[in-house]
């Protein structure tokens, strides 16, 4: 979904939103977890709307042949996958989410957020 790579974090972080942040690799995944926890980061952020949060899809792999990590993944300290962080309007993070993840669990982790900012 090319709307999960408008922006870099930083500047995610500038708008004052909260920020969903997913570390995924659904197509070289080593669980089966990426492709649906992509998939709810997605979902949530059509029911939430851009206008309310920040949605970033960052790629686990510079490499997907030798599986060389990419430079986001060692920069926040993760070497495994599905990851999803959430931020807080000020850039903290305030959730941090490994393995499967439903719509509903990271729309009730982000919930408190929407209503802090709006």
């Amino acid at each position: 979904n090319p709307a999960l790579y408008q922006m870099t974090v930083a500047e995610a972080v500038q708008t004052g939103l909260p920020t969903v942040v997913g570390f995924v690799t659904p197509g070289f995944c080593q669980t089966r977890w990426c492709g649906p926890t992509l998939e709810s980061v997605e979902a949530v952020r059509e029911g939430v709307g851009d206008e309310a949060a920040n949605f970033i899809h960052i790629e686990v792999y510079d490499d997907f042949q030798a599986l060389t990590l990419a430079a986001p993944m060692i920069e926040w300290g993760l070497t495994t996958e599905p990851w999803v962080f959430i931020l807080d309007e000020n850039g903290r993070i305030v959730a941090r989410l490994s393995g499967p993840l439903s719509p509903t669990e990271l729309q009730e982790q982000l919930a408190p957020l929407l209503s802090e900012v709006g």
